[in-house]
């Protein structure tokens, strides 16, 4: 039921931020993209498509679905933009070196943060909330959500480059329980890695559909952004 409501309320934040949201993100990257031809409109954009299931996901027919790209087909049908969709096989880490390095252009999913501020332009508005969720295996008992003495020194799987990681230090020192992590490239190997047993819990986002997995707790609610790197505006 959880899944099923939480894809419930994402295809209504999409109905209903869309068109309030668009202008403002259109506005900003219209201005990204001018003086490229054709009326300072781009036509072919490379766009980050990691593979994050619930946000950006490809089936066995080639079809892709998910959160951030019905977002941007709907800011497709107001910009006339085309997208190249780069990187199914990468990973968040690698999304950010490839805005960096210009094998994409933008990529959907960014919290803003410090250290990206100065390295990267963002939308004006948000596309969305999110919230970090620490999850542990279904059927683990070890583990009473809410009672953080018996987090106490869980080793917890993290994605690397994740701006949640700093916030589950505080969310930890807060609640008064220690942990380890596991670093990960990618999502479906930190599933797997809690689903054998190599780590007792994940840190992910909000966005990720869950399956075998109970979750303990959820923080720090963030909105994100559609993100390009900086020297793109003085293209």
């Amino acid at each position: 039921m959880r899944d099923i409501y939480d894809h419930i309320k994402k295809s209504l934040l999409i109905l209903i931020t869309v068109f309030t949201l668009f202008i403002s993100v259109f506005t900003g990257f219209f201005s990204v993209y001018a003086e490229n031809g054709n009326h300072g409109k781009k036509e072919v954009v490379n766009v980050g498509f990691f593979a994050f299931d619930g946000y950006h996901m490809i089936d066995e027919n080639g079809t892709r679905s998910g959160y951030g790209y019905d977002f941007l087909q709907k800011l497709g049908t107001y910009t006339g933009w085309t997208y190249n969709y780069v990187g199914y096989e990468k990973s968040w880490s690698d999304m950010q070196e490839m805005l960096l390095d210009g094998t994409i252009d933008m990529v959907t999913s960014a919290q803003k943060t410090e250290d990206r501020l100065q390295k990267f332009a963002f939308s004006n508005e948000s596309i969305g909330t999110n919230y970090a969720v620490l999850t542990v295996k279904s059927g683990n008992t070890k583990y009473v959500a809410g009672d953080y003495a018996t987090y106490d020194g869980m080793k917890i799987g993290i994605l690397n480059n994740s701006s949640r990681n700093a916030k589950l230090a505080e969310f930890a020192q807060q609640k008064g329980f220690t942990y380890t992590t596991v670093s990960y490239d990618d999502t479906t190997i930190m599933e797997l890695a809690l689903q054998n047993g190599s780590v007792d819990a994940l840190l992910t986002s909000s966005l990720r559909v869950i399956s075998n997995e109970w979750i303990m707790d959820e923080f720090d609610s963030a909105d994100f952004y559609v993100m390009v790197r900086k020297t793109i505006l003085n293209c």
